[in-house]
């Protein structure tokens, strides 16, 4: 029998009464925030299936956080202190797992005290006097906090296992479940990447395919036209009137597009530069040349681009801003006579700036070097001579930082504002582009083809995130890419291509455009049409909170406008019909199972061999610098895997 040190301990004060109610108001309001969070906040679509299986998942983690609190504060102060900051914790954990906020710590840990103070105030005076004994009341008290949790467990277990679409919920948009799942499984990121590669026999080395991975040689001739190639990086297709943007942001490149051939329809091989750049260069998926991840550099075995250009008497030069990525170091020098990297480590670290992330070379001056170098005696004399140029510049407007200051009154949301700002570097890289290709006439005369393109786009919270790097939507590896052939003159054709492309498909077209007729590049797009398409990432990123952003291992393969995606990050599976879902909202892996293994098959065979490729050597003062830049965690060596 059990007793209380209340005169009457069957019947509540009216005091009691009213903060037990005022209790039961806080837990139902905790539930709604979180299930709310969870179906509203992701931008994606929901069955009535996932809905009712988020909505159980939600209703036992806020019964089990109500019923722990309200026995913690049963058993005293404490104890009743420390689950009420243990409620806390679990609602700003999923702010700062899902929504990506609070992310530095003394914030996280300020909001988490201030909430867990908030939740307090519920409880603080209520407790009832402490039990003289335990009995079966109290013992049927505690089976409400183990029942709910177990409950809660089991719907995070055997939901993950019954439905792919479930667990990839869970693991991409549930965090809070999901990065306990994750851990729970046993199974790493990097570990289930090294899986991936070693399922392979051997890796081959990248001689044993050198020759085979060039499929079209230009030969030496007269009346070869200069070649011009402008890598934008971090374009986004969409931010060009023929791909659906706003013709006001970037009136010059819609200029030049009108005049041009456009293929609207291309995908980059991977959302980040090196290994994206990599394939435009070899024409080589990731796998096979191998430049697929952080510590990784392009072999001086595969014949590049400008090597193709060189051997048929082109005189190359390249200016690279974004040389951490496409430098010497990792290998993208090779084939070029004359190669400027702008604002290198020694360079920026000699101005002794703490603050470096915002000393990139701007277009401007990308646009200084490049016309005061055609102006110098040594390319000249290579034009009078009739020796034809091919010119890579490598301009890093509109990567972040955005250096070209706020948009006119949207300084408000700040979603809406870093859209403002991205489309502000988007008007002052066009302005910069008017300037060059004006400059360009006068310095460059002759038969001319300028191809311009970019390695990856950049999302803006599609997908719930911002940046690039971190997945293979749309918005990160559609790209825009036109080639305008200026004949001396007159101008070649123009028109649209609807066909099927992949950025690495650019190397074959520089190829052909180095010949003395005027390439055809509406039919060049229709011969190289491709029947699916394929992209990858392999992404070490600085330390994060979430394992899935310290670290990508992402596979894509597309084919009559199905798409599937696998990830290391489970592992787990996306599936999306791009005719009726081109937004990529909609999960429907479990609903389309032969689809599904056609789509893996298609995948596992679009890589024709994996290479084995050399690791990037940098000095201590290019480390220092790049740590600065913020990528410290993927600069080192990574240890000797078995792959």
């Amino acid at each position: 029998m059990q007793h209380r040190d209340s005169a009457d301990p069957e019947r509540p004060t009216p005091r009691l009464s009213s903060l037990s109610k005022g209790r039961g108001a806080l837990s139902v309001a905790l539930f709604l925030q979180l299930y709310l969070w969870a179906i509203l906040a992701p931008a994606y679509s929901l069955d009535g299936a996932t809905l009712a299986y988020l909505f159980v998942l939600y209703a036992a983690f806020a019964v089990f956080l109500h019923e722990s609190a309200a026995f913690a504060w049963r058993a005293g102060r404490i104890f009743g202190l420390a689950a009420s900051l243990g409620t806390a914790l679990c609602v700003t954990a999923q702010l700062r797992l899902d929504a990506e906020r609070l992310s530095s710590p003394a914030v996280f840990a300020l909001v988490t005290l201030f909430t867990g103070i908030l939740h307090a105030a519920f409880f603080v005076g209520a407790a009832p006097p402490r039990l003289v004994h335990a009995g079966a009341l109290e013992r049927r008290r505690l089976a409400r906090p183990y029942g709910a949790l177990a409950v809660l467990f089991a719907t995070v277990v055997f939901g993950s296992e019954m439905r792919e679409s479930w667990r990839w919920n869970l693991l991409h948009h549930q965090r809070l479940f999901g990065h306990p799942l994750y851990y729970w499984s046993g199974v790493s990121i990097p570990g289930e990447r090294d899986r991936l590669w070693n399922r392979r026999p051997r890796l081959q080395e990248p001689w044993e395919n050198a020759e085979r991975a060039v499929e079209h040689r230009p030969v030496e001739a007269e009346g070869l036209p200069h070649v011009v190639f402008l890598m934008v990086d971090t374009l986004r297709a969409d931010a060009l009137a023929h791909y659906g943007g706003d013709r006001e942001w970037m009136p010059v490149t819609n200029e030049l597009a009108e005049r041009s051939v456009v293929f609207r329809n291309m995908r980059s091989n991977a959302s980040w530069t090196r290994a994206s750049c990599a394939s435009i260069f070899t024409g080589l998926l990731p796998e096979e040349h191998g430049a697929a991840r952080f510590h990784e550099r392009l072999s001086p075995r595969w014949t590049t681009m400008p090597e193709l250009l060189q051997d048929a008497g082109y005189e190359t030069a390249a200016f690279v801003t974004n040389w951490v990525q496409v430098g010497r170091s990792t290998g993208f020098a090779q084939g070029f006579d004359h190669f400027f990297e702008l604002n290198d480590a020694e360079e920026v670290m000699s101005k002794g700036r703490e603050e470096i992330r915002d000393l990139y070379a701007r277009a401007e001056s990308v646009n200084e070097e490049v016309m005061g170098w055609l102006a110098g005696e040594e390319p000249q004399r290579a034009v009078r001579n009739g020796r034809p140029l091919f010119l890579y510049l490598h301009y890093l407007d509109p990567h972040a930082p955005y250096l070209a200051g706020l948009e006119p009154g949207n300084d408000g949301d700040p979603r809406e504002r870093k859209r403002g700002l991205y489309r502000q570097e988007l008007r002052y890289f066009d302005r910069e582009l008017g300037v060059f290709l004006e400059r360009l006439d006068a310095l460059l005369p002759g038969p001319r083809a300028i191809v311009l393109t970019s390695d990856h786009g950049e999302e803006f919270w599609e997908h719930g995130q911002w940046g690039h790097g971190h997945a293979l939507y749309k918005e990160l590896t559609w790209v825009p890419a036109l080639v305008h052939l200026d004949l001396g003159g007159s101008h070649g054709a123009t028109g649209v291509s609807e066909d099927v492309l992949e950025s690495r498909d650019l190397y074959d077209l520089v190829a052909r455009l180095a010949h003395p007729e005027p390439l055809d590049a509406m039919a060049w797009a229709r011969e190289r049409a491709r029947k699916g398409r394929y992209a990858s990432q392999y992404l070490d990123r600085a330390a994060d909170v979430r394992p899935d952003k310290k670290w990508t291992g992402l596979r894509l393969y597309e084919e009559d406008g199905k798409e599937i995606i696998w990830s290391a990050y489970g592992p787990s599976l996306e599936l999306y019909d791009l005719a009726e879902d081109p937004l990529e909202k909609q999960n429907r892996i479990d609903e389309l199972a032969e689809l599904r293994e056609q789509l893996l098959a298609g995948m596992d065979g679009a890589v024709r061999f994996w290479s084995r490729s050399p690791r990037v050597s940098r000095s201590a003062e290019d480390l220092r610098f790049l740590r600065a830049l913020g990528y410290a965690g993927g600069v080192d060596e990574a240890p000797d895997l078995q792959h």
